[in-house]
């Protein structure tokens, strides 16, 4: 029966000092061997506690295994570390264990970023995305998501959608809650959308002004003054009619994609026994390469070559006369481009 247990004699007792009775010291790394017999421990459940003695600064990681351990090597990463509240080793696995996930979080960004959990809600966007923008983007990539989340809610207008939101919530905790617990949310969510309302008006010129360029481009050459006022009069009309700002800005939007200078151009009737060219401006070409009527090029060189157009130099060199097939002599005629245009 000797075998059997832990030796009386091990219990009390510490390096240069004494404990509890009933407890029993030991200094890492150590191995404490218990003995028990199968028949009598059959279907019990072995449980006992650890803790760091008082005075000590380090730190210790148990196991309870039903035989001999493998060699020790490390810090074991699925057992718990023993250490002492406000202890420096304390301070230094947090410090640790803080930079490994900062390193790798669980996950670099929530995209699920709509809630539906929930019918009412106050979060209608959820954005969590600092460990992407700190690991994975460039200060460029960063600024570029910010902007897209603004212009999300700006599209989506947010702001004015939440204070609807919150009066339901009231509406909802007044029944079976306090609906005063909520009251000091009701300033904050009112502020911004007053400040989003402010938002909206000093943006309606720069929707104009978008509205002309976007003109510009679906005509494939400069607007004339004359165009550029009767898109405006068109606009301001329809203001004039209570119709609100967006739906005044589609509306003239369609009167540009109905327009005969959208839907058609013209070629002119080449000279006879002179090979046939078209002369092809750099407006027109800008307008082609954005469109995607050029394969291979993208906005950006669509863009460059309307530049060069309003500064009146060549965006290339040999785009000014770009020779065409020859073919029978024609009176004229028209050519449909609509369906380039909208990549269709």
């Amino acid at each position: 029966m000797a075998e059997i247990g832990l030796d009386p004699s091990l219990f009390g007792k510490r390096p240069g000092g004494v404990i509890e009775a009933e407890s029993l010291s030991a200094q890492a790394p150590s191995v404490i061997e218990v003995r028990l017999p199968a028949d009598l421990v059959e279907g019990c459940e072995l449980v006992t506690g650890a803790r760091i003695d008082d005075g000590a600064p380090g730190s210790a990681q148990l196991r309870l295994l039903a035989g001999r351990p493998g060699p020790m090597e490390g810090t074991a990463a699925d057992v718990p570390i023993l250490v002492r509240e406000g202890s420096e080793a304390r301070k230094r696995f947090e410090a640790s264990f803080d930079v490994l996930r900062s390193t790798f979080p669980p996950a670099l960004c929530y995209s699920k970023i709509v809630p539906v959990d929930e019918v009412i809600t106050l979060s209608l966007f959820y954005r969590e995305d600092d460990h992407l923008q700190r690991l994975m983007l460039s200060d460029a990539e960063a600024k570029e998501l910010d902007k897209l989340w603004e212009n999300l809610r700006f599209v989506s207008q947010d702001a004015l959608i939440l204070v609807d939101a919150f009066a339901q919530l009231l509406e909802y905790a007044s029944q079976d809650a306090d609906p005063k617990v909520f009251e000091p949310l009701r300033k904050p969510i009112n502020d911004r959308a007053a400040a989003f309302r402010k938002a909206l008006v000093d943006a309606e010129p720069k929707h104009l002004e978008s509205l002309l360029s976007f003109a510009a481009r679906a005509y494939r050459r400069p607007l004339t003054d004359v165009e550029s006022m009767e898109l405006l009069a068109l606009y301001r009309r329809l203001r004039d009619e209570e119709i609100p700002h967006d739906d005044a800005i589609r509306l003239t939007i369609a009167r540009v994609l109905v327009a005969p200078a959208f839907l058609y151009r013209i070629e002119r009737r080449a000279r006879r026994n002179r090979p046939r060219r078209c002369r092809t401006g750099n407006w027109r070409l800008g307008c082609r390469t954005s469109s995607g009527r050029r394969p291979g090029r993208g906005t950006d060189a669509g863009r460059r070559e309307r530049d060069a157009a309003r500064a009146g130099r060549s965006g290339r060199a040999d785009a000014a006369d770009a020779p065409r097939p020859q073919g029978p002599p024609a009176r004229g005629r028209v050519r449909v481009p609509v369906a380039s245009y909208l990549r269709v």
